[in-house]
């Protein structure tokens, strides 16, 4: 009995060691590899690799597609115009916005990102979509004009970084911005919601004042970043 239990301390005792020395390779590999995991695509980030999506089988409209798996994707901080719905008339560029969408997106690839807010209140899955090469598709649709930034609190960082992109194509008065019409009267901001109201609008008039931002014009509200409230102005820059 003695003699077992000293094999099988000196057994436990070489084991430990064995263990020991393996963690230690173990962690120092970890060490070396570490800022390499951080350039695997959607590691860390909520993106998920070209490779393991299914292609874009459907577009909606603008800013709306369906993958093959059935996953409905809204696409993250922009906006179009609405297309034809409920008898109403399609929202001007709002054909041309779903066209372009589908030209860059339909039976391709693609590799999403997403931020803390994963889906709208349809249940579609909101997402930055990038096509394999790296190109942004909703920052293109902003280039073109046939989009606006709309912001929601914990949409991250990439669609804070869509803003230059807009102003960019309101300076060349590119899609909607050639268009945009201005009402009479100043229009009431909230920095909280990044929303624009008309001055007679309830829900402006229900914007704490730390948090109201005065606009004499649509085109300074939107050049701000801040999203017409469908409430009162309709969703459509022009409209």
């Amino acid at each position: 009995m003695q003699k077992a239990l000293k094999g099988r301390r000196a057994f436990d005792r070489k084991g430990n060691v064995r263990l020991g020395a393996l963690s230690l390779a173990f962690f120092g590999g970890l060490v070396f590899l570490w800022p390499a995991l951080f350039q695997i695509p959607g590691l860390f980030s909520g993106e998920k690799a070209a490779g393991a999506l299914p292609a874009v089988v459907k577009v909606d409209d603008g800013d709306t597609v369906r993958l093959s798996d059935g996953t409905v994707v809204r696409y993250l901080g922009i906006d179009t115009p609405e297309l034809a719905h409920d008898g109403s008339r399609p929202e001007p560029f709002a054909k041309a916005a779903a066209r372009e969408n589908a030209r860059l997106v339909l039976d391709k690839k693609v590799r999403l990102q997403t931020g803390a807010r994963l889906r709208d209140p349809y249940g579609r899955l909101l997402a930055m979509m990038y096509l394999p090469d790296g190109l942004c598709v909703n920052g293109e649709l902003l280039d073109k004009g046939l989009a606006w930034c709309l912001w929601f609190p914990g949409d991250g960082p990439a669609a804070e970084d869509l803003l230059p992109r807009q102003r960019a194509a309101m300076k060349k008065g590119t899609g909607v911005w050639k268009g945009l019409k201005e009402r009479k009267g100043a229009y009431i901001g909230n920095a909280r919601t990044r929303r624009f109201h008309a001055a007679g609008c309830p829900l402006g008039k229900k914007t704490a004042r730390e948090n109201r931002v005065p606009f004499a014009s649509a085109w300074e509200a939107f050049w701000a970043g801040h999203a017409p409230c469908a409430e009162c102005l309709g969703e459509w820059p022009g409209r």
